[in-house]
């Protein structure tokens, strides 16, 4: 089964569930950034669209990535019923190519660990641009993620290659960055 797939039936087991809020260090790193008023945001890996959602009620001009169509179509339903626009992208983010649309002013990486797509997603950022990352380090105390989508203790307080970091948490098991390309 493809990874695509194996999302898909993820998704669809859950397709009427509410929308989940988002994640702590997301909003408060959006709290910080301020209102979008119409710069382009990208939730990355997006799933069913929590935090494309959130940017679009913050006034940013929204987009979802993710591999599963499912997801994204939730997504959108999401996006409806919170009266945002939203601009949904089938995307393999293990691929080599990522969507096309010019330079983004925010993105967002929630609960997805590649190490070196971080690196190119701050490439992909407008200058003056902001990277949000948060994901579970090797004291998460769930079975899930697997170890090899954990990172390190301390690992994500080095940066991210090509940016300079903002802030930076760790705790309870999750490290979260927020880092701005010059």
């Amino acid at each position: 089964m493809s990874d695509r797939e194996r999302w898909d039936d993820r998704h669809e087991s859950r397709r009427f569930d509410a929308l989940s809020p988002a994640d702590r260090w997301v909003a408060a790193c959006l709290d910080r950034l301020g209102a979008g008023r119409g710069r382009r945001a990208v939730d990355v890996a997006s799933g069913t669209g929590r935090h494309a959602v959130e940017l679009g009620r913050r006034g940013w001009a929204a987009e979802a990535w993710d591999v599963s169509p499912v997801a994204l179509d939730i997504a959108a339903s999401h996006a409806m019923a919170h009266g945002v626009d939203l601009t949904c992208t089938v995307t393999d983010l293990a691929g080599d190519k990522l969507p096309r649309g010019g330079r983004a002013d925010a993105i967002v990486v929630c609960d997805y660990l590649d190490r070196e797509l971080l690196v190119r997603l701050g490439q992909m950022l407008a200058p003056g641009g902001h990277l949000i990352a948060v994901t579970f380090t090797v004291d998460w105390p769930g079975a899930h993620p697997s170890a090899r989508f954990r990172l390190a203790r301390g690992e994500l307080s080095g940066g991210i290659t090509g940016l300079e970091t903002v802030c930076f948490s760790e705790e309870d098991g999750r490290a979260g960055i927020l880092a701005r390309r010059d």
